[in-house]
């Protein structure tokens, strides 16, 4: 892996090489560029997660990374690698129902190749199931079978499809929106206004926000 810290301009090299060079290059050749490529969408997807970052990015670089991983674990090429880097790019996401099942189910496939990780293994599985779970039910409909997932509560509409198909283009129209606002006390809350009113004018989805959602938590 590079010592680069422009992972940016390093997967935009990775790309190109692959893309241009690809049916030329050694099979070892490639795996290298995967394995490089994969660490530069982690690395990238994290960036993107800091304060002012292009989060509304990090969807299309899991997938990215995912097929990197493909490559990889086809090759049973560190494997521990493989699945840290599934478990990074997940964390990226912030919720991204049918993405996020694909590379917990991914994940889960390496854990199991490389054995000897039950509790993580467990942990991966129990999640893939309530994703699965809700998933179904927002198919289905029946938003109110939603089971909520950590300490706040969500609009179960973010486990629809058609919240995922937009959700992306939404947080960047958001944040140019909001582009030299200043981020700092109260932020959160022109952010979930802006969100709301772009769902519901351009996509006709009625969206709760956290703190709609959560009325006796405080949020700054």
């Amino acid at each position: 892996m590079t010592n680069t810290t422009d992972y940016r301009a390093d997967l935009e090299r990775i790309r190109r090489v692959l893309a241009t060079e690809e049916n030329n290059m050694s099979e070892g050749a490639r795996v290298a560029l995967c394995e490089d490529g994969m660490y530069s969408c982690v690395l990238v997807a994290e960036d993107n997660c800091q304060m002012g970052g292009a989060q509304w990015e990090n969807s299309e670089l899991a997938r990215e990374c995912s097929r990197y991983a493909k490559v990889l674990a086809d090759h049973n090429h560190e494997l521990e690698m493989v699945q840290t880097a599934l478990g990074r790019i997940f964390g990226t996401l912030e919720l991204r129902p049918r993405l996020g099942l694909e590379l917990l189910e991914q994940r889960a496939e390496v854990l199991r190749t490389l054995g000897g990780h039950a509790e993580e293994l467990e942990e991966v599985e129990a999640k893939a199931k309530v994703f699965s779970h809700n998933i179904a039910a927002a198919d289905k409909g029946r938003l109110k079978d939603v089971e909520q997932m950590g300490f706040l509560k969500r609009d179960p509409v973010e486990w629809t499809a058609r919240w995922e198909e937009v959700i992306d283009s939404v947080e960047q129209q958001v944040a140019e929106q909001l582009a030299g606002e200043p981020m700092g006390m109260g932020y959160c809350f022109g952010y979930w206004s802006a969100k709301a009113a772009v769902l519901a004018d351009q996509y006709g989805i009625q969206w709760r926000s956290p703190s709609a959602m959560n009325p006796r938590v405080m949020f700054d």
